[in-house]
């Protein structure tokens, strides 16, 4: 199940911000990948996913990730929350 803060929109959350320690390693790119195929990458690379805000969108088949934080090929300390924002189909609550 993916984590869900349920936030309203992109100005209603703050990233997760975190100090580089341990073994850091680089984001994926979770953009375009459907929201539970996101949630597998982010963790085979040793990283967490939370969806931060959802938006409806005519068109789109399938919850899709259109923005993370932090951004892909960044570094960042392994066990990171990447937080994600995806597109939903209009006619899903």
């Amino acid at each position: 199940m993916v984590d869900d803060k349920g936030f309203g929109g992109f100005g209603d959350f703050t990233p997760n911000v975190s100090v580089l320690v341990g073994n850091p390693a680089r984001v994926p790119n979770l953009i375009n990948q459907p929201a539970e195929m996101a949630q597998s990458i982010a963790q085979q690379a040793g990283f967490t996913m939370t969806i931060v805000s959802r938006k409806a969108v005519k068109g789109v088949n399938a919850a899709t990730v259109v923005w993370q934080y932090p951004a892909p090929g960044s570094l960042a300390s392994r066990g990171t929350t990447i937080d994600v924002v995806i597109d939903i189909p209009e006619n899903v609550p």
